[in-house]
């Protein structure tokens, strides 16, 4: 891997676990940060957990639910899918619009830098 290429590589950590976040209450303000974000340094300054906010409904394959999960065909965005089951690109609607604007600002940001889905 060259060594330009080895810059400040953000990463985002989607914990949806296939709930239903469409739903969920509206969780706490994410502010736009005021200047460079540092190395591990994160916006907001949450726990994962406090970010996303509590699961209310764990949405499985057997579950009518699912059939509103949208798959995201992205290329441009790295999924770790430690479980080689997609299940990791299954999100609501809503999650999917996000994730691809964040990706579109992340590579509008960082030349080069993909946005990384460890769990979804």
């Amino acid at each position: 891997m060259p060594r330009s290429s080895l810059r400040f590589v953000p990463s985002c950590l989607l914990v949806a676990s296939l709930c239903g976040c469409d739903s969920l209450v509206p969780g706490p303000a994410l502010s736009k940060p005021a200047g460079a974000l540092e190395l591990g340094e994160r916006v907001p300054r949450l726990s994962e957990q406090d970010a996303i906010g509590q699961v209310l409904v764990r949405v499985s394959r057997s579950m009518p639910d699912y059939r509103g999960l949208l798959r995201n065909p992205s290329s441009d965005i790295v999924f770790k899918d430690e479980e080689s089951t997609g299940a990791d690109r299954m999100m609501t609607p809503r999650l999917e619009r996000r994730l691809r604007t964040l990706n579109r600002l992340v590579r509008r940001e960082w030349d080069g830098v993909s946005v990384r889905v460890t769990e979804a």
